[in-house]
């Protein structure tokens, strides 16, 4: 039975035999195909130009132009190039057959017909030429939406570029006013003339407005350095308490004694092949946290210890904790806990962590609970081959 999906399919047969004709009209005029007929191969050219038939059954000996030179006709002309071509031969000789594909011929059916071999030779090319077009039509479309992403992801990228300039440009401008701020509070309240507490009070707001302001473009900055893979891992020897010092010291300055922040050294690394930045980042909003979402008068420790060309990093707090569900997402960008109220964030400041540290090619891991506290633990590798890291 005929294939609804071939129904509407137009069949052009050329033969100069009307008894041949009549004989093809028989097997397929009951099976939805439109028939066209064509009796020269002059004429099946006009009439495939005219038409475009979806199949050609074409008779090899006619008159004038015989049926291989009419196949290669219709091959030559763009528009009737890709219609398939069955011949209809009362040849034996497998030589003319051959030739007949040579011109480009997909099949052929040998006189005297026989119904059931038309029919099924003209759905099954029928069904060929389909899947062909339905293919080609696919493979357009895919290039056409390859073709959109492709625009999509240089407007992406320009997007990104311009995004960076403008952050990195911003980070520079914002940090000239903060450093005038800075400057002229100094002037304003000098240690030397004995400022009263609420000066001193006034001054230490400035300041520390300052630093926290500054923290942010830093926060900001590495943010969009890391999301466009500008974030590099650039190691240096570095006495790594030392650096953790002056980072502890910062934070205290931060803080202004409102909790005790213990920090310790075990076996100290004074020659730590580290990047000092990364490790800035890391430590400094850690302990951030620490001091943001802790209770004034807590406990804050801050432990290094190294063991074996690595360092541990582990900050522990006193603070209101973190709930299990906000521990499923807790490294993603802008997301802060359903429980820190009105303290100020900007939710980036551990996943900065999680990329430093990735970065440095370390480990992190942490324990929380509501009330009673969080331990963050990163270890990072301190003597390795630098060829291997960068």
């Amino acid at each position: 039975m005929m294939n609804n999906n071939l129904k509407k399919h137009t069949v052009l047969m050329v033969d100069d035999n009307p008894t041949n004709l009549n004989v093809l009209l028989d097997a397929l005029k009951h099976h939805g195909f439109k028939l066209l007929a064509a009796k020269s191969g002059e004429e099946a050219i006009q009439r495939a130009l005219f038409a475009k038939p979806d199949l050609i059954l074409l008779d090899v000996l006619m008159p004038g132009i015989d049926g291989f030179e009419t196949c290669q006709k219709l091959k030559e002309i763009p528009e009737t190039a890709e219609i398939p071509i069955i011949f209809m031969t009362a040849l034996a000789d497998t030589v003319d057959k051959v030739k007949g594909f040579s011109f480009g011929a997909v099949d052929y059916i040998t006189k005297p017909f026989q119904h059931e071999e038309v029919l099924s030779r003209v759905n099954a090319h029928l069904t060929i030429q389909d899947l062909k077009r339905n293919l080609e039509q696919k493979n357009a479309e895919m290039e056409e939406k390859n073709r959109l992403l492709d625009e999509a992801l240089k407007h992406e990228k320009e997007l990104n570029r311009l995004k960076t300039g403008l952050v990195g440009m911003a980070s520079h401008e914002l940090r000239r006013p903060l450093t005038v701020i800075s400057l002229y509070s100094r002037s304003l309240f000098p240690k030397e003339n004995g400022n009263a507490p609420e000066q001193h009070e006034g001054y230490t707001k400035i300041q520390k407005s300052i630093r926290q302001m500054t923290q942010l473009l830093d926060d900001i900055l590495l943010a969009t350095q890391s999301e466009m893979g500008k974030l590099t891992f650039e190691p240096e020897v570095a006495n790594l308490g030392e650096l953790c010092s002056k980072i502890v010291q910062e934070s205290e300055l931060i803080d202004d004694s409102a909790h005790s922040l213990h920090f310790t050294v075990t076996n100290n690394a004074e020659n730590a092949l580290v990047d000092p930045r990364l490790i800035q980042r890391i430590i400094s909003n850690l302990l951030s946290n620490a001091v943001k979402y802790s209770p004034h008068g807590t406990n804050i420790w801050f432990d290094l210890n190294t063991h074996d060309a690595q360092a541990t990093f582990i900050v522990k707090d006193e603070g209101i904790g973190i709930s299990p569900e906000d521990q499923q997402k807790l490294f993603e960008n802008f997301q802060r806990g359903s429980n820190v109220g009105k303290t100020p964030g900007t939710g980036l400041g551990l996943t900065i962590v999680k990329q430093c540290v990735e970065l440095h090619s370390g480990t992190m891991m942490f324990s929380s609970e509501l009330g009673k506290g969080t331990t963050f633990e990163v270890t990072l590798p301190i003597d390795v081959n630098i060829e291997n890291m960068v």
